[in-house]
């Protein structure tokens, strides 16, 4: 667990990751409110038969934006991610969503939940989900072709408010 402050990069490419990447400013420490991550050190098995997908990696955080964003001020960001490596593969999902902020008055808990499980049903007040949060999904993949002396075909896909 990470209280404080860090650059998040979430993706298989070297240089300009979609979803998170180190070229903007780290996340934690906006109004004396620090980010939160929980990850795993290493990659680990998961118990059962469900060890034959590989090894095993997630990541959640919370954390408040900063004014100079040019989002709502007092927005704030959670995010997680799952990903998993079999032999020659590697396959992460995430999810992060943007909420809150001055203009979103009454955004409750309880609907930060229904819009990260996809249940609109929360969101039956005045507002839509999309003038309330912004959701980006993204999947990255990577192939490694140990027969061509470890080549690797690797990629991202980031949706935008689904």
């Amino acid at each position: 667990m990470l209280v404080g402050k860090d650059a998040l990069e979430w993706g298989q490419l070297n240089n300009g990751k979609l979803s998170l990447s180190s070229n903007a400013k780290p996340l934690g420490f906006v109004d004396h409110t620090p980010l939160i991550k929980l990850s795993n050190d290493s990659s680990f098995l998961l118990p059962s038969i469900l060890n034959k997908i590989g090894y095993f990696n997630y990541v959640l955080f919370f954390s408040q934006l900063d004014d100079k964003r040019n989002f709502d001020k007092n927005s704030k960001l959670i995010g997680a991610k799952l990903s998993f490596k079999p032999q020659f593969f590697e396959l992460g999902i995430s999810q992060i969503v943007q909420f809150g902020g001055s203009d979103k008055q009454g955004y409750s808990f309880q609907d930060l939940l229904g819009e990260i499980m996809g249940d609109k049903a929360y969101n039956n007040k005045n507002y839509s989900s999309e003038s309330v949060t912004n959701r980006f999904l993204g999947v990255d993949y990577r192939f490694k072709l140990p027969i061509l002396r470890e080549t690797a075909i690797y990629g991202e896909f980031l949706l935008d408010d689904l």
